[in-house]
């Protein structure tokens, strides 16, 4: 599969046509003209970098597929706007929701309610999951108490508020 791929950071790519092998980026305030089909599993299989893969922003959902190395862990974080959906598409991480373990493989689903604390972290190389949600503003989670304050974004990235 021959990937093109723009600058990292952005996120909302496509297929071309269903049979051609490449992926382009969409306007993200745009609905699609037509369907968007993409491989979730070859696009994982391809990740070169830890981080999101593949996005869509539309005008009611926002989807993202992330992929991670072996151990590579995101920190307990509460996003209080929307509840988001977690299905496993390549090998296996643990997604702990509230304290409570739950393991994510090929095919399962978790739904995190909103408020809830989350956290994620590979057990496999790769590990990649698709999070699916209602498009919002864009993710400013409450920090769980006794964290270090940080902000991640629906991609993962951490910043530290000034």
């Amino acid at each position: 599969m021959s990937v093109t791929r723009r600058a990292p950071a952005l996120k909302y790519w496509k297929w071309c046509e269903p049979s051609e092998k490449q992926l382009r980026m969409t306007k993200p305030d745009a609905p699609p003209a037509a369907p968007i089909y993409v491989d979730l599993r070859e696009v994982a299989r391809v990740a070169a970098h830890s981080g999101p893969q593949w996005g869509h922003e539309c005008e009611d959902l926002d989807l993202t597929l992330l992929s991670w190395e072996n151990g590579k862990r995101i920190e307990a974080h509460v996003n209080t706007e929307v509840d988001v959906v977690w299905i496993g598409v390549e090998g296996t991480g643990v997604a702990t929701i509230d304290g409570q373990a739950h393991q994510l493989h090929p095919g399962a689903a978790l739904l995190i309610p909103k408020g809830c604390e989350r956290a994620v972290e590979s057990t496999s190389q790769p590990f990649s999951y698709l999070s699916v949600h209602r498009r919002r503003r864009g993710l400013m989670p409450t920090i769980a108490p006794g964290r270090i304050a940080r902000h991640v974004d629906s991609f993962g990235r951490e910043s530290t508020p000034e």
